[in-house]
């Protein structure tokens, strides 16, 4: 039942991206696409993220935009993931002014956990390449979502257990994007 659950809010997500093209035009933006979500600013300006399979059996996070009164059609869906690790649970903000964050779950096979993941991004430009936002020794399991001022400084919060200590201590932790483009070390809120 859950399978049919997400694959029915696949459709709706897809029919709402094909709704907002112009003038009724139906385009499919991606084959097979998982968890789309859809962010949108003060000019209608949208951006598309979802999650995608991929021939090595992994999941990748790709994105498209759609800008009103420019594009026709939405974008050539491009992917803002990290090809081969496996990545998904995708998440997108947007402020009034375009910018974009999008926020994911990938799996750090080397350090055995999954890790939060960010990229940021704006209609009509490229993505910048992903970051790890998590500690490489805790387990991501929980993402709430992302906030994004006018400004275009942005918090993630995350709730995360230690995979080294012995303890099952569950940590809320918190990284902050800033005016200077950077994100701060990820700090321990709870």
């Amino acid at each position: 039942m859950k399978y049919l659950q997400n694959r029915f809010c696949t459709q709706v997500a897809l029919l709402l991206l094909t709704m907002v093209t112009s003038m009724g035009a139906v385009q499919l933006v991606a084959d097979s696409p998982d968890l789309p979500v859809i962010g949108i600013d003060a000019s209608g300006n949208k951006i598309a993220v979802w999650q995608v399979d991929a021939d090595d059996g992994s999941h990748n996070i790709q994105a498209s935009s759609f800008q009103p009164g420019i594009d026709t059609v939405w974008t050539t869906p491009v992917m803002i993931s990290t090809s081969g690790v496996d990545s998904f649970s995708p998440s997108i903000v947007m402020n009034a002014s375009g910018q974009a964050i999008a926020t994911w779950i990938a799996v750090d096979t080397v350090n055995e956990v999954y890790t939060l993941t960010a990229a940021m991004g704006s209609v009509g430009s490229s993505w910048t390449s992903p970051l790890i936002l998590s500690n490489s020794s805790h387990d991501v399991f929980a993402l709430v979502p992302t906030q994004l001022n006018a400004d275009g400084d942005a918090v993630v919060i995350w709730n995360s257990y230690d995979t080294v200590s012995t303890a099952t201590e569950v940590w809320t932790r918190a990284a902050v994007f800033n005016t200077s483009n950077t994100w701060d070390t990820a700090l321990k809120v709870q």
